[in-house]
């Protein structure tokens, strides 16, 4: 074999080892990207139906009792919409992607994607569908959820820093509540 020319070192092969794990990569990748436009395309529906809930509605139902809320974070509230102590059937709704404490608190104009909103729809239909059964509807933001659509809302570091509150707060619930949890991001 003839040295290479000015110096250079020669140029090695990749192992057959090196050049199937690129093509797996590769293959990862574009089976990623194929996955990612199913669902933007997928969810273009939702997205318009999301943009239009974002209209606002007369906010009717009962007033929220503020259960905790403190500075910590991005500010943390709680609040409960019925009885706690004596509902048999309570539902936690868990806000997601760019919710606060202050957008929580402030339901001027408020649309239907509001948690507050969704609480009380919520309670109502819980109360509809069993009239005899107490029901309670919480909202609780006791973490800090990503502030927008991008790299943060991707990771789970938030939602795992929350989850021993969560958890505490479900075991603290009355024994003989059936507890339901949404969770939104």
């Amino acid at each position: 074999m003839a040295p290479p020319p000015h110096g250079r070192q020669p140029r090695r092969r990749p192992s057959p080892t090196g050049r199937r794990s690129r093509r797996s990569l590769r293959e990862r990748l574009a089976l990623a990207g194929a996955a990612l436009l199913t669902l933007v395309v997928g969810a273009a529906p939702a997205v318009a139906q999301s943009v239009s809930d974002g209209a606002p509605v007369d906010v009717v139902g009962p007033a929220a009792t503020v259960l905790s809320a403190t500075a910590d974070g991005q500010g943390r509230l709680v609040e409960a919409f019925g009885d706690i102590r004596r509902a048999r059937n309570i539902a936690v709704i868990v806000p997601g992607v760019g919710w606060n404490a202050s957008l929580l608190r402030d339901e001027q104009g408020a649309g239907r994607r509001h948690p507050a909103v969704q609480a009380r729809s919520l309670l109502a239909e819980m109360q509809r569908s069993s009239p005899r059964t107490p029901a309670a509807v919480v909202v609780w933001l006791d973490y800090d959820p990503p502030g927008g659509i991008d790299t943060d809302a991707a990771r789970s570091d938030r939602a795992v820093d929350g989850a021993p509150r969560l958890v505490s707060f479900i075991d603290a619930l009355p024994r003989s509540a059936r507890v339901s949890v949404v969770c939104h991001s």
